[in-house]
């Protein structure tokens, strides 16, 4: 599995968020769809109180994913020189600056209109409130010429 590779059937890109929906999320909205016609038609409130909880289940979800990644700082060291084609090892810190809140599951990717490739991108699968976590990852240059990672 290529991790730079989404599998989001649509793609809502907000300020500097991107929201994807997924064949699985979509398939919960359409499970959604199903129980509130359900409900409506057999005004049966155990249907309603189902589908309340499925839509507080996408509410909690994006509330607690926009906290993960609140006061989070991301800094990146690259090797001075790198020659094409070649690998260069980039040391990635990811900075948790709550105070008691973690974040959880953060994977750092170069979109794909750079002149560049990561391999074996890092993954921050817990990081503790007031931490800092280091991790390392191979850059490998496509083209000749001058590089910069914004």
């Amino acid at each position: 599995m290529n991790p730079t590779k989404s599998n989001s059937i649509y793609t809502l890109s907000l300020k500097n968020r991107t929201l994807e929906l997924t064949r699985e999320g979509l398939g919960f909205i359409i499970i959604l769809f199903g129980i509130g016609i359900g409900a409506i038609n057999t005004g049966n409130n155990l249907l309603y109180l189902i589908l309340a909880m499925c839509c507080s289940f996408i509410a909690v979800s994006g509330v607690l994913s926009e906290l993960s990644f609140k006061k989070l700082s991301v800094k990146c060291k690259a090797p001075p020189h790198l020659y094409c084609q070649e690998a260069g090892t980039l040391l990635f810190e990811i900075s948790n600056k709550k105070k008691w809140a973690p974040s959880y599951s953060l994977r750092v990717l170069i979109p794909g209109n750079f002149q560049c490739s990561l391999e074996n991108p890092p993954y921050f699968f817990f990081i503790p409130p007031g931490t800092t976590l280091k991790k390392t990852a191979l850059l490998k240059g496509k083209k000749r010429g001058r590089l910069r990672l914004k």
